[in-house]
Protein backbone atom coordinates (compact mmCIF):
# COMPACT_ATOMS: atom_id res chain seq x y z
CA UNK A 1 0.00 0.00 0.00
CA UNK A 2 1.71 3.08 -1.04
CA UNK A 3 0.81 6.63 1.37
CA UNK A 4 -0.25 10.02 0.17
CA UNK A 5 2.80 11.16 0.70
CA UNK A 6 4.58 8.76 -1.45
CA UNK A 7 2.35 9.21 -4.57
CA UNK A 8 2.34 13.54 -3.90
CA UNK A 9 6.96 12.28 -4.24
CA UNK A 10 6.10 9.84 -7.17
CA UNK A 11 3.98 12.20 -8.86
CA UNK A 12 6.33 15.44 -8.67
CA UNK A 13 9.12 13.26 -9.77
CA UNK A 14 7.32 12.14 -12.77
CA UNK A 15 6.42 16.19 -13.55
CA UNK A 16 10.09 16.79 -13.02
CA UNK A 17 11.12 14.26 -15.48
CA UNK A 18 8.88 15.82 -17.55
CA UNK A 19 10.15 19.27 -17.62
CA UNK A 20 13.42 18.03 -17.65
CA UNK A 21 12.90 16.37 -21.24
CA UNK A 22 11.31 19.73 -22.47
CA UNK A 23 14.38 21.82 -21.41
CA UNK A 24 16.57 19.35 -23.19
CA UNK A 25 14.88 19.55 -26.50
CA UNK A 26 15.77 23.29 -25.96
CA UNK A 27 19.23 23.63 -24.83
CA UNK A 28 21.24 21.96 -28.12
CA UNK A 29 24.22 21.53 -25.94
CA UNK A 30 23.65 19.37 -24.02
CA UNK A 31 24.98 15.81 -24.81
CA UNK A 32 22.29 13.26 -26.65
CA UNK A 33 24.69 10.34 -26.15
CA UNK A 34 25.67 9.78 -22.70
CA UNK A 35 23.78 10.08 -19.06
CA UNK A 36 24.20 13.18 -17.53
CA UNK A 37 23.51 13.87 -13.37
CA UNK A 38 20.63 16.41 -12.92
CA UNK A 39 23.90 18.84 -11.74
CA UNK A 40 25.59 18.30 -14.96
CA UNK A 41 21.92 18.78 -16.56
CA UNK A 42 21.86 22.25 -15.27
CA UNK A 43 25.15 23.09 -15.80
CA UNK A 44 24.78 22.39 -19.08
CA UNK A 45 21.50 24.52 -19.37
CA UNK A 46 23.53 27.67 -17.27
CA UNK A 47 26.02 27.24 -19.61
CA UNK A 48 23.57 27.81 -22.73
CA UNK A 49 21.92 30.29 -21.15
CA UNK A 50 25.20 32.37 -20.55
CA UNK A 51 25.65 32.20 -24.48
CA UNK A 52 22.54 33.26 -25.22
CA UNK A 53 22.80 36.46 -22.83
CA UNK A 54 26.33 37.07 -24.36
CA UNK A 55 25.26 37.12 -27.36
CA UNK A 56 22.26 39.15 -27.21
CA UNK A 57 24.66 41.76 -25.55
CA UNK A 58 27.16 41.77 -28.22
CA UNK A 59 23.96 42.23 -31.31
CA UNK A 60 22.73 44.92 -28.68
CA UNK A 61 25.95 46.62 -28.70
CA UNK A 62 26.68 46.07 -32.47
CA UNK A 63 22.74 47.73 -32.82
CA UNK A 64 23.09 50.80 -30.85
CA UNK A 65 26.95 51.42 -32.54
CA UNK A 66 25.58 51.22 -36.16
CA UNK A 67 22.38 53.65 -34.79
CA UNK A 68 24.76 55.50 -33.48
CA UNK A 69 27.33 55.75 -36.36
CA UNK A 70 23.95 56.08 -38.85
CA UNK A 71 22.78 59.19 -36.93
CA UNK A 72 26.07 60.87 -36.37
CA UNK A 73 26.78 60.21 -40.62
CA UNK A 74 23.34 62.07 -41.20
CA UNK A 75 24.46 65.26 -38.86
CA UNK A 76 27.61 65.57 -40.69
CA UNK A 77 25.65 65.51 -44.10
CA UNK A 78 23.82 68.77 -43.12
CA UNK A 79 24.81 72.06 -44.59
CA UNK A 80 24.53 74.08 -41.12
CA UNK A 81 27.05 74.57 -38.17
CA UNK A 82 25.98 73.95 -34.82
CA UNK A 83 24.83 77.32 -33.16
CA UNK A 84 24.31 79.16 -37.01
CA UNK A 85 20.76 79.96 -37.89
CA UNK A 86 18.41 77.92 -38.86
CA UNK A 87 17.11 78.55 -42.46
CA UNK A 88 13.33 78.24 -42.46
CA UNK A 89 12.51 78.73 -45.75
CA UNK A 90 15.46 75.91 -47.17
CA UNK A 91 13.36 73.44 -44.67
CA UNK A 92 9.90 74.00 -46.08
CA UNK A 93 8.67 71.26 -48.62
CA UNK A 94 8.01 72.67 -51.99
Amino acid sequence: MTTLSSQFDDDNQSELEKEFQKLALLVPTIPRNRYLTELEFLEFVIGYIQQLQELLSTQCLNHLKSSFISSTNLLMKTDRHPLSPINLESNLPH
